[in-house]
């Protein structure tokens, strides 16, 4: 692999041929060790911005890695105040900063060397779980929708069936009067029934005449409510508005970004001048006349006009600092303000959807109904014109009056029946919807057992791993991750607090772990050591690097000495030939 590195960090240029296994870098303190991790680290992932990379003097910025005759890279380009990039990452993975840079910037070491004991953080982040949960909650939701719904046809099916139970029962007993009234035709009384059914049917056609129109009116003016609150809504959803409040965050955006960055650079200014402050006074205190930066002879009385002037530079610093502090609150406040406004835009518009839906169904059901009524008013016009043929009869009120009830209550369970649906049809929708929730359940059951399987599997690995890799190194003690994703470690039997151990123990069982979620979730492509804060002798760091050396296919090693230099290790063994 072939890499090169421009102004990112303290590394002003650097070209390094890499071959796969080890390779050790070796240069000076401060001569862009760290910057060169970095660098190769933001090939595996975009969680490393641009402003974490380029060199706050440098317009430009590279990072390129040729690999197996592939081309990655990250090319920064600042742009005013701005900084454009264009990049071909080997993956982009935000795991790539936890298990692939074993450093005191491992977050994963800094937090075991702080004595922390729960890592379900870690173990969420390398497995990814969140998306597993994110996944499952969709799914519960949809589940529990569909849930209801099947519910809601169940009972729309009992409905269904009791009202087909009702409407046959008034079909047989409605069969049995016209039987009736048949016998009565039959004895003479033909005009009066015929008359009498005519009429009947007419009064039937009045009754759902009046109820369709009635209906009819509801409706419609339930659409014109809905039409003039629609109609309010829109008026208040300019696009402009929302284009205007999106501009606004992300400038606001950009700017906090800036002024956290400004305000990093006064901290650390001033944790130097107070470190400078320090070290006068105390020169001052003890007389001496040696400068401590450049060595050069100095009166003892000089010594309070540096102070002075070092005080000053300080109360300088913090009142910029102050200043970015109380600019950046401002600046919150306002984006805080801006999110507000765009979430009741977003209210409004969800709202007006809302309204739509609610105005197609109203339409839908008004040309329904005029269809319906269309159709009742020529069946009343037909049976007047029969009517006028027909010599009317007073009927007895007994059996025609009967007819006529069972009729009307058979016509409105029929007007029901069309409301709830025949109990075919709702079966039919009951079988999809349960062949839905078999599926979701199936669904939800496998993401369940990758949840358990992610959140397992580093832990499996670990205890596998630990207990090997800690008596290779030497150490007379074991570790295990418990049911609470905290980890646990014992020494004969007693357990132990993780900051009373050796920084050599605790380092050990952070490389363990990054080797048990890289075998389980991810195997980064590139690997760097930083041997410097390592507290290992030459003996266990060999065997360090033995347990890492099939974690990546490049393991970048970098050591502090006086000399620059990049060599190849394929064997480990061949790092104490170097000593």
């Amino acid at each position: 692999m072939e890499l090169k590195v421009r102004n990112i960090g303290g590394l002003r240029e650097l070209d390094l041929k890499l071959r796969r296994g080890i390779n050790l870098y070796t240069a000076p303190n401060s001569y862009g060790k760290t910057s060169l991790a970095r660098a190769i680290v933001s090939l595996m992932t975009s969680k490393l911005l641009p402003e974490d990379l380029l060199n706050a003097r440098a317009d430009e910025g590279i990072v390129e890695a040729k690999v197996d005759g592939k081309t990655f890279y990250r090319r920064i380009y600042r742009r005013g105040r701005r900084l454009v990039e264009e990049k071909k990452l080997v993956i982009d993975d935000d795991r790539a900063e936890l298990l692939g840079f074993f450093s005191p910037e491992n977050r994963l070491v800094s937090k075991l060397f702080a004595g922390e004991e729960d890592l379900s953080w870690f173990l969420a982040e390398t497995s990814k779980v969140s998306e597993i949960l994110s996944k499952k909650n969709e799914i519960e939701i949809e589940l529990s929708r569909l849930r209801e719904s099947h519910q809601e046809l169940l009972k729309k099916y009992k409905e269904s069936n009791e009202l087909m139970s009702r409407m046959r029962a008034l079909e047989e007993e409605i069969g049995k009067l016209e039987r009736e009234e048949e016998k009565a035709r039959l004895m003479g009384e033909t005009t009066q029934a015929l008359s009498v059914t005519k009429t009947n049917r007419m009064n039937d056609i009045d009754a759902r005449l009046k109820a369709k129109r009635m209906e009819l009116e509801g409706v419609q003016k339930s659409l014109a409510r809905v039409e003039e609150s629609l109609k309010s809504l829109e008026a208040a959803l300019d696009p402009s508005y929302r284009e205007s409040i999106t501009s606004q965050l992300n400038q606001l955006g950009e700017e906090i970004n800036s002024k956290n960055l400004k305000r990093a650079e006064l901290e650390a200014q001033v944790r130097v001048i107070e470190r400078a402050l320090e070290e006068a006074r105390e020169m001052e205190r003890k007389g001496v006349s040696t400068c401590f930066v450049c060595g050069s002879h100095v009166e003892p009385q000089t010594w309070q006009v540096r102070i002075g002037a070092i005080e000053a530079e300080l109360r300088e610093l913090n009142r910029s600092l102050q200043a970015a502090k109380e600019e950046l609150s401002r600046l919150s406040d306002r984006k805080a303000q801006l999110e507000g406004k765009l979430k009741e835009l977003e209210r409004t518009e969800s709202e007006a959807a809302s309204l739509k839906r609610k105005r197609m169904e109203f339409q839908e059901r008004v040309e329904t109904l005029n269809t319906q009524i269309a159709d009742l008013e020529r069946q009343r016009r037909e049976l007047e014109e029969k009517l006028a043929s027909i010599q009317v009869v007073q009927q007895g009120p007994s059996t025609s009056g009967r007819i006529e009830q069972l009729r009307k209550e058979l016509s409105s369970l029929q007007y029901q029946l069309q409301e709830v649906g025949v109990p075919g049809s709702v079966m039919e929708k009951m079988r999809e919807l349960e062949e839905d929730i078999k599926s979701l359940e199936a669904r939800l059951g496998e993401l369940q057992a990758e949840y358990v399987r992610r959140m397992t599997s580093v832990r499996d690995e670990f205890s596998s791993s630990v207990r090997k890799v800690l008596s290779d190194m030497g150490f007379d003690m074991e570790a295990i991750i418990d049911e609470n994703q905290k980890l646990r470690v014992m020494r004969e039997g007693v357990e132990l607090d993780l900051r009373k151990l050796s920084s050599s123990e605790r380092l050990t069982i952070a490389m363990v772990l990054i080797l048990a979620a890289a075998r389980s979730y991810f195997s980064p492509p590139f690997f760097v050591v930083d041997e410097s804060f390592m507290s290992y002798d030459q003996a266990r760091f060999r065997k360090a690097l033995d347990h890492l050396m099939g974690i990546s296919e490049y393991i970048v090693v970098t050591r502090a000495e006086e000399k620059v230099s990049l060599e190849h290790l394929p064997q480990v063994g061949e790092i104490e030939a170097r000593q």
